[in-house]
């Protein structure tokens, strides 16, 4: 058996798989199009986010049996065609749940008190110790939705706050926290005072945070989104800065990736409503090793459990 890896992983993807006697080859660089054009000589896909795997690549992948996506999100891949053809699909949704529920978790702390702007400040030789006076979370009622790995493991990472935790998700959710409750939509709109966000990319949620949705709360909001970027309709979300109907948004993803609107925000920055990381939430060291190794041992497990 052949795998295309196409992208640079943990070694341990490529040590799982020739312990089977799997053939890796590597092209860090390679593109949809490169794909396309030899993917008819392997047996196993490895992707990360860069390739599309759509209809067309899958009709020209003749012996292809696996395909792996080293992450969460499965937008890239046509999972149905993929099941009609027989071909079996994974990711690592678990792999980087925690990375991505504490990288929200710091962001949420960094904006609640203020930490990015006080340290420039202070680089600066400035001293304010008024004007980055900080907010606590102990009191507020901060609604999760979308309640797969990242947000049941974000839910974890708010127990020891004292903050009411509102989860909404299209599958129930099995409650048996007390500080966690099940909610509807309309009990997030009537108490919600932040909003995380650890959604799929879909038709359903394109652009699921849109002014409609951010004009349905009580109060005026937080934003957290580590999930995917076209999640949020970002010029809904830039006039709701601007009339602070949101006060404050933690993004980790953008619509377009890399971001190129840095002048156009600048002002909500540094009115410290906005703040920005470079899609980096389930990007640790730990998770680097963990998706490979999960994503791998499934194929394995899959392809050989099939053989034998």
């Amino acid at each position: 058996m052949k795998a295309l890896i196409t992208e640079k992983f943990h070694p341990i993807l490529l040590s799982t798989f020739e312990e089977y006697g799997i053939e890796c080859i590597v092209y860090e660089e390679i593109n949809t199009i490169g794909v396309q054009e030899i993917i008819h000589d392997f047996d196993i896909l490895i992707v990360n986010s860069k390739i599309l795997v759509d209809k067309q690549m899958l009709d020209k992948a003749i012996n292809l049996k696996a395909i792996g996506r080293v992450g969460s999100g499965m937008e890239i891949i046509d999972t149905e065609y993929c099941r009609q053809k027989g071909i079996f699909v994974c990711s690592a949704p678990e792999g980087n749940a925690n990375a991505v529920a504490e990288h929200a978790m710091a962001m949420l702390l960094a904006g609640f008190n203020n930490l990015f702007h006080a340290q420039i400040d202070l680089l600066n030789g400035k001293w304010l110790r008024e004007t980055h006076r900080g907010q606590e979370l102990k009191g507020k009622t901060i609604a999760i939705i979308g309640f797969g790995h990242t947000g049941q493991a974000f839910a974890q990472k708010l127990k020891g706050f004292e903050v009411s935790v509102l989860a909404h998700d299209i599958l129930p959710i099995n409650v048996s926290k007390s500080y966690l409750k099940e909610a509807t939509l309309e009990e997030i709109y009537e108490n919600a005072e932040i909003v995380s966000l650890h959604l799929p990319l879909n038709e359903k949620t394109f652009h699921y945070v849109n002014a409609d949705f951010l004009q349905n709360f009580k109060h005026k909001i937080s934003i957290i989104n580590t999930s995917r970027g076209k999640i949020i309709d970002f010029k809904a979300l830039k006039n709701a800065l601007e009339t602070e109907k949101v006060t404050k948004a933690m993004l980790d993803v953008f619509e377009n990736e890399p971001f190129e609107e840095i002048e156009t925000v600048k002002k909500y920055i540094q009115e410290k409503k906005l703040y920005l990381t470079p899609h980096i939430a389930g990007w640790s060291f730990e998770s680097y090793f963990l998706l490979s190794k999960l994503v791998s041992e499934k194929i394995v497990n899959q392809l050989f459990n099939k053989l034998s």
